[in-house]
């Protein structure tokens, strides 16, 4: 199996407008369940149904190849290598989401399904508004060449991929996707759609390279001042469905507007320019007097409307916030024992919980750890531990997956670690206090757990704290070291 290969695969039929719409439905609800992404990666593939079960889709089984291609030839490393006369099951190329929606656009019966699905994806980026959570692999952002070819065929909805295009987009990595919406004005000039997608555009850089030398939004307008006044339309009606989008805590909406004016009359290039740099372009005249004066003069009025911030952060924010609210008051209200409780809620909920539990307790059926498989564990913690879960969105922040989760894991289990290992005997815990445990028989069932986990975790090596806890253990005569290195010997 290769780095990028993904796990969920969603079946249809070629030249079936019927396969094909259950084939959207079945993509939405996994964008709308938030399954469409595992450990920071796109996990989805769509293939063809054939005699032996099914293949991967070539770009042969589409007749729109002319946009197909269009579509991967722009961002970063695009070309002809994406688009071979065979996509091979070796083959490290995931453009099964292109190809799929390529062959979609070829059925208008389709359209209402695929634009409802466009806007979960939409929904998707900007929740996470954080491109390190959108990667198909490591060279490709998933989402971008199917809104392209839909804002191609459909220039009405140019908005989506606009829309799409989040404010915290990595720029240093995921370069060269700023062309899709510059070849879109390229291909329309300054439409009404166009207009729409540029009000839309949350990312400065973007925005400003939607203007070419032969096509700068603010030179439309001051030829015809009258469509200033639709411009501001569009901007007030874009505010009214949605705030702009941002996740710094210190957003200015001032500061935004005054962008957003000098994104009218800057043509873009590699990199990001702020109108601070440029007073000789914010001085020029607008409308009724200079860019600067028009901007701050809008600013005002809105603000009135809409408020002085202008912007709302991306619902992972929010959540992020909360989980770290959550993780310090219950790490101020902790006692003795929670971490072990909140483990049992959690660990019962693998394949044979029950069996896995008493293990940790009696050290009985050791036989039970070989029949646990590798587990994703960051979806049982977040069901059936609000303790852990908020620990590990502390420790791990935005990256939080399986690996990191492997990686954090004494900080996230560091209570743990106190109340099973590092626990003084003359606190003078009863029984009941210490689960019926003894002071040795505690750090036993530390390293039961620590079993548990290992399996779960694939039987891949344990980080370095980890093994430095089990080496205190090993001081501790809890196990010999070559009965540790034969424990957690990784595969």
């Amino acid at each position: 199996m290769n780095q990028f290969d993904k796990n969920i695969k969603i079946e249809l039929s070629i030249n079936d407008a019927n396969s094909l719409k259950q084939a959207l439905i079945e993509y939405q609800n996994y964008l709308r369940n938030d399954k469409a992404v595992f450990n920071s990666l796109f996990d989805i593939e769509f293939v063809a149904k054939d005699a032996d079960g099914h293949r991967r889709l070539q770009i042969s089984d589409t007749e729109n190849i002319r946009i197909l291609k269009d579509s991967l030839n722009m961002a970063q490393e695009g070309g002809r290598h994406y688009y071979p006369k065979h996509i091979t099951e070796d083959m490290e190329i995931y453009v099964s989401e292109a190809i799929f929606f390529a062959m979609v656009l070829e059925y208008p019966e389709l359209k209402e399904q695929m634009i409802s699905t466009a806007q979960s994806m939409v929904e998707l980026s900007r929740r996470y508004n954080d491109t390190s959570d959108m990667w198909v692999d490591d060279m490709r952002i998933f989402g971008v060449e199917a809104l392209y070819m839909i804002a191609r065929t459909y220039p009405e909805y140019s908005y989506l991929l606009a829309q799409f295009i989040i404010p915290y987009w990595d720029d240093e990595h995921a370069v060269g996707y700023q062309d899709y919406l510059h070849h879109l004005v390229e291909i329309n000039g300054w439409t009404q759609d166009m207009i729409k997608a540029f009000v839309w555009c949350d990312n400065h850089h973007f925005r400003q390279c939607m203007n070419n030398e032969n096509a700068i939004l603010g030179q439309e307008i001051k030829k015809n001042p009258e469509s200033y006044f639709s411009f501001v339309k569009t901007l007030n009606q874009r505010l009214e469905e949605e705030l702009f989008l941002s996740t710094i805590d210190d957003s200015d909406g001032k500061e935004f507007i005054l962008d957003l004016f000098f994104s009218l009359f800057w043509v873009g290039e590699e990199y990001y320019e702020v109108p601070e740099d440029h007073k000789e372009v914010m001085d020029q005249f607008f409308i009724t007097n200079t860019i600067e004066y028009q901007a701050l003069n809008l600013y005002k009025k809105l603000s009135e409307s809409f408020g002085e911030n202008l912007f709302h952060k991306a619902l992972a924010a929010v959540e992020e916030e909360e989980w770290e609210d959550l993780f310090q008051e219950l790490k101020e209200n902790y006692e003795f024992g929670n971490s072990y409780r909140e483990l049992k809620s959690t660990f019962i909920h693998l394949p044979n919980g029950e069996e896995i539990w008493n293990y940790i307790q009696t050290g009985e059926s050791s036989l039970t750890l070989k029949k646990i498989s590798e587990t994703a564990l960051l979806p049982l913690f977040k069901n059936y531990s609000k303790y852990f879960y908020s620990a590990i969105k502390h420790h791990i922040g935005s990256r939080c997956d399986e690996e990191n989760l492997r990686y954090y894991l004494f900080d996230i289990i560091k209570e743990l670690s106190f109340d099973f290992v590092d626990f003084e005997e003359e606190f003078g815990f009863d029984d009941e206090d210490t689960f019926g445990f003894n002071g040795d028989e505690l750090r036993l069932a530390y390293l039961r757990i620590l079993d548990v986990f290992f399996y779960c975790f694939g039987k891949k090596k344990f980080p370095r704290p980890i093994h430095k806890m089990i080496d205190y253990l090993v001081e501790l005569n809890c196990l010999t070291k070559e009965e540790s290195i034969e424990r957690y010997k990784p595969e």
